[in-house]
């Protein structure tokens, strides 16, 4: 039970982190899109009418889930690395291509012509699909970075953490309280 109040922990920073960068990306104008994709899918089912906390909470959320499923998946840190994190960031990548764009009316890999009329400010407009796939799979490989490096040393103890113990400076390893 621990292990997924940690995981979930996990998910949440590896959720935040690619927010953030997001958000970057947004105020630059840099970003294909005007809007979070989560926004825009909530919009478009008419649960909300723009950003806010609603769906800032919900991408959290949605991230938590994910790395609970994760580690519950992998059920051994050793198995749990950069590399399967990267496996379940582009699972959640490729997920949201074939989901999550159809219904926003972006189409598979945001390939629908549907909002090449819309104004650029609208929550809905998507510039590029090539800008649109390489910006959400940049960010996905951020969360499954995180989570592919955080979670295997906070789900287990620093005993049994085998390649991932924590040494100090003098090279013997840090015991964790239980």
């Amino acid at each position: 039970m621990m292990n997924m109040l940690k995981a979930a922990l996990v998910g949440i920073l590896a959720s935040a982190a690619m927010y953030v960068v997001l958000l970057f990306i947004l105020k630059s104008g840099l970003s294909p899109i005007s809007t979070p994709p989560e926004t825009a899918f909530f919009q478009r089912l008419g649960i909300v009418s723009g950003p806010g906390l609603f769906t800032f909470l919900m991408h959290l959320f949605y991230g938590a889930v994910c790395s609970m499923i994760y580690v519950h998946w992998l059920n051994d840190t050793r198995n749990m690395n950069i590399g399967t994190g990267l496996v379940m960031g582009v699972g959640l990548w490729l997920f949201m291509m074939v989901f999550y764009g159809p219904v926003i009316g972006w189409g598979f890999f945001g390939f629908a012509a549907v909002n090449s009329t819309l104004p650029a400010q609208d929550p809905l407009y998507l510039s590029s699909a090539p800008a649109y796939i390489g910006m959400t799979l940049s960010l996905h490989l951020i969360y499954g970075t995180i989570l592919g490096w955080v979670n295997p040393v906070l789900t287990e103890p620093a005993e049994t953490l085998g390649r991932h113990t924590l040494h100090r400076p003098t090279g013997e390893p840090v015991r964790l309280a239980a």
